[in-house]
């Protein structure tokens, strides 16, 4: 077994990063209820947890996270005004946000957000993957 988070934690998301890694993403209510990621492998004989990183430095509900490039993963949130996503780089069992990326603004009154890779097939000979994803949420009130 492993520790994610040693304090209380909610809205866990995770995602795959390769065949023996992924990224963990949740709200510390131990910490007043930010959203934080970390990194976890297991190369063999047991856990590796990167060092936590803050994505969000205020309450973040409804987490979904998504692994779109080699290097990229897509966290989106709820926030308590709005929907958000942000571009994390993954470096080792380090996050990081590239250059100044700021949150991206979806939509107000959000709520339930969840997101999913949408990649390029091989199709004309392209290859690869878009580093997109798709956020899907529900309008709050509707």
């Amino acid at each position: 077994s492993m520790t994610v988070n040693s304090g209380s934690t909610a809205k866990l998301a995770l995602a795959p990063l390769g065949p023996s890694d992924a990224v963990a993403c949740y709200k510390d209510t131990a910490d007043a209820g930010l959203g934080k990621c970390v990194v976890v492998r297991n190369p063999g004989g047991g856990w590796q947890v990167g060092a936590k990183y803050t994505f969000h430095n205020e309450v973040a509900n409804s987490i979904g996270v998504t692994y779109v490039a080699s290097t990229k993963l897509l966290v989106c949130y709820e926030t308590t005004t709005a929907a958000m996503c942000k571009v994390l780089v993954v470096s080792g069992t380090t996050l990081d946000q590239p250059g100044t990326n700021k949150d991206t603004y979806i939509v107000t009154t959000a709520q339930m957000v969840s997101v999913t890779p949408m990649h390029r097939l091989h199709i004309d000979g392209a290859g690869g993957n878009l580093a997109t994803g798709v956020v899907c949420y529900r309008r709050a009130g509707t």
